[in-house]
């Protein structure tokens, strides 16, 4: 499934395509069913975490949403309110590619920073 639609939309557009399909091409049909449905996981900016996480960032513009599985999907089906943040260095396009690669100064800056955030302190 994809976070930003829902089953009933996604299944619609699956039938809307199928049925274009088979109608272009004769004796085409599609089988289909949903086979995982994860639910996007948001945690609030105002999360006193994210809050936290947000201040120890000194690029804000580095912060992102993400699209695809991770640990917290697991985790936040057994305990709903706990917040996820996923944090790495390098850049987020590259995540888990081929060829990904990181900056050495990324990597250093990335412990800096959860340094910083595992000492703050929220005003």
């Amino acid at each position: 499934m994809t976070p930003l639609l829902s089953i009933e939309t996604t299944i619609q557009l699956i039938k809307n395509i199928s049925k274009k399909m088979e109608m272009q091409h004769v004796g085409l049909s599609f089988n289909y069913s949903i086979e995982n449905n994860r639910i996007l996981i948001k945690t609030p900016f105002d999360n006193k975490e994210v809050v936290a996480f947000r201040h120890c960032m000194a690029d804000e513009s580095r912060i992102v949403g993400l699209f695809f599985f991770s640990d917290a999907f697991i985790l936040n089906n057994k305990l709903p309110r706990l917040p996820a943040i996923h944090f790495g260095p390098g850049k987020p396009q590259l995540a888990h590619q081929v060829d990904e690669y990181c900056l050495l100064n990324d990597y250093f800056n990335a412990i800096e920073i959860l340094i910083e955030y595992t000492t703050y302190t929220n005003p």
